[in-house]
């Protein structure tokens, strides 16, 4: 028996490549989709796709549902997956968000984390559910979304705006700002936001990620035509690098990270 490959992010940068050369990539092989980050970046790409049937697992059931019209969604077997979008009127979102988190947060600890950083999860949705209503552009193409395993838990926070490089740029001191990468660099420096470095604004983004990247956490972040990466290996020790890869809209992060109390 022949034991599909997971398609991961290394799978999705050599699909998303195939398709920005035009290839047509109608007879993939199956492959496992255990995670839902790399399949939520894939989601950019849906229009290029004749199908997602190669996908199987979580993966696929993740993405028929964001491509639906569901505004929020679980995964009906466990419910240790969902999404919410952030196209609600601002008189639903409050009360969805908090209900959001919440479930994050019981999905986390039933995942076997400590409440102490199942909390911290909850609250890193809730930042990335604001971020993108304030800066996306483009608030009813965005969405956060969660999933947890066994002494592993997904955040992923997507929108189709913008993107980083355009936000940034609107200040005038990063008006010369010419390319996606600088801009990704940027974004993680405490201070820097669309508001200028005298607002005030920005503060807290950049500690939010380190500290996740420390609880043995893998993140990406998309947009435009780079990716940047960082990768906590272990407590403390952190590594992060820029590539380029295939254009796509708007702002991407996913978060992967393993209990931290497990050897």
């Amino acid at each position: 028996m022949v034991v599909p490959e997971e398609f991961d992010f290394e799978k999705l940068d050599d699909l998303s490549f195939a398709l920005d050369r035009g290839k047509k990539v109608d007879k993939l092989p199956r492959m496992q989709a255990s995670d839902i980050s790399p399949v939520a970046e894939l989601f950019h790409y849906r229009e290029k796709l004749s199908s997602t049937d190669f996908l199987l697992g979580n993966g696929q059931k993740f993405f028929n549902a964001l491509a639906s019209e569901m505004v929020s969604w679980s995964d009906p077997i466990g419910r240790s997956s969902g999404f919410l979008r952030a196209s609600l009127s601002d008189a639903e979102r409050e009360l969805a968000q908090v209900k959001f988190q919440l479930e994050t947060q019981k999905a986390a600890v039933e995942s076997g984390f400590h409440k102490s950083i199942a909390v911290q999860f909850a609250a890193t949705v809730g930042e990335f559910f604001d971020n993108i209503i304030e800066h996306s552009e483009s608030r009813a193409t965005g969405f956060v979304a969660y999933q947890g395993m066994e002494n592993k838990f997904e955040i992923v926070a997507s929108d189709e705006g913008i993107g980083v490089l355009a936000s940034l740029k609107s200040a005038s001191e990063f008006s010369s700002l010419c390319d996606h990468g600088s801009a990704l660099n940027l974004v993680l420096t405490d201070g820097v936001s669309r508001f200028g470095s005298s607002s005030g604004r920005g503060r807290g983004f950049r500690p939010i990620f380190v500290g996740l990247a420390n609880l043995k956490g893998r993140l990406r972040f998309r947009t435009g035509d780079h990716a940047l990466t960082m990768d906590g290996k272990s407590i403390n020790k952190l590594e992060a690098s820029l590539s380029q890869k295939p254009e796509i809209s708007g702002f991407t992060i996913s978060v992967n990270c393993d209990n931290p109390y497990l050897q």
